[in-house]
């Protein structure tokens, strides 16, 4: 099973802090965690594989491979063809990456940090997940957005819309299986989803679009084709979703508390504590990079360039 990451510059460097759930600065307190964040979760993925690959842009081979030199096995600049779309779409770069794998794979965002491998359950499965999320409210507030506004819907997430009482979705932490072909349909009708929606964006929440583009559409299209998705965990309770994949004393006593972590959202990203436990347990496990990330930081303030 191949483990692979993608990093699109555009919605890191030029996303609006305006825009709810957007991505500048990787959404992080700083940029100096950002990077830290790539760092620390590239890294505990080559301790455990021997394979990790990356598709990204120029930009981001410039920062992540040239400057941080971090090891990933193979390296592919195939993103920048997205500098066309607004950068407030970040799930594009997870997606076009989606679309260009023809094997197996586990994708891992930047933000997903591990202290083992991935279970057979997951690397034998047909379609992987972090976790399954049920009726988080903010998707139907979408959907109904999308409607009123006469916005397109796909018509399998139509159906779900109109046939099941609560709205799902898989959480994209990690997201991957061995059924290929799948994520070539998926893929498809995401940016699909996006393209027959550009001239709608200025209307709606356009931060929020895109967990539904890439969470809740993955969700309907696995339901209507009766594909399992196999779960990193079968928790669906938000509060405790929240305890367990990022709550402060489970990050800070790993790898003992757990061995996954994954930093989503602004309650985490935004956290001076949990700032300083990433900052702590890169510096502790990987200080040569940690080195690395400060000397970047200090060179751009020099430069005065930020992130």
């Amino acid at each position: 099973m191949k483990i692979i990451q993608s990093f699109w510059t555009m919605p890191m460097i030029s996303g609006m802090e305006s825009i709810t759930n957007n991505r500048f600065s990787g959404g992080w307190l700083d940029w100096k965690y950002h990077l830290m964040s790539w760092a620390l979760s590239c890294l505990q993925l080559r301790t455990f594989y021997n394979e990790v690959e990356l598709f990204t842009d120029l930009a981001g081979k410039r920062l992540l491979i040239d400057r941080l030199q971090l090891p990933y096995t193979k390296v592919h600049v195939v993103l920048d063809e997205l500098n066309r779309y607004d950068p407030g779409l970040w799930a594009l770069g997870k997606i076009r990456t989606f679309s260009l794998q023809r094997t197996p794979f586990i994708h891992v965002d930047g933000d997903v940090f591990i202290w083992q491998k991935f279970p057979a359950r997951l690397t034998e499965a047909a379609l992987v997940a972090q976790n399954l999320e049920h009726n988080f409210s903010f998707y139907s507030a979408v959907l109904r957005e999308l409607i009123a506004e006469r916005c397109y819907v796909p018509p399998v997430m139509l159906d779900n819309y109109e046939n099941e009482i609560f709205i799902n979705a898989y959480n994209a932490g990690i997201i991957g299986g061995n059924d290929v072909s799948f994520f070539r349909d998926y893929t498809t009708q995401a940016l699909q989803f996006v393209d027959n929606n550009l001239t709608n964006l200025g209307n709606i929440s356009l931060g929020m679009f895109n967990p539904i583009c890439e969470q809740h559409l993955y969700y309907c299209m696995a339901k209507q084709r009766n594909i399992p998705v196999q779960c990193y965990t079968d928790i669906t309770d938000e509060k405790l979703l929240n305890t367990m994949l990022k709550g402060i004393d489970q990050f800070m006593w790993t790898p003992h508390s757990t061995q996954y972590i994954h930093l989503f959202g602004e309650d985490a990203k935004k956290n001076e504590r949990i700032c300083g436990v990433l900052a702590a347990k890169l510096n502790g496990s990987h200080p040569q990079y940690y080195q690395k990330v400060m000397e970047i930081v200090r060179e751009n303030e020099a430069a005065n360039i930020k992130f």
